[in-house]
């Protein structure tokens, strides 16, 4: 199983992004943007920031939905 551990965090309050490399053992609990500096929690609803904010699921919503997926591929048989 491979983990996307890069993700364009996009500031809710600028709207700067920048690419962060998510620790799959840490929660991304707060983020801090290094443009206007704000400190930002996950939105209500979101188990995280990397969630909230990034372009790429946290690793552990990521292993989630590849165990839901399963072996699951898509082939042209198949349309």
């Amino acid at each position: 199983t491979i983990t996307i551990l890069q993700t364009l965090m996009k500031c809710p309050n600028c709207r700067t992004t920048e690419t962060v490399t998510m620790n799959p053992k840490i929660p991304g609990d707060f983020f801090t943007c290094n443009e206007c500096k704000q400190t930002n929690g996950p939105r209500s609803g979101d188990c995280c920031v990397y969630c909230s904010y990034g372009s790429v699921n946290c690793p552990a919503v990521q292993e989630i939905i590849l165990e839901w997926l399963g072996d699951f591929s898509w082939s042209s048989r198949d349309c």
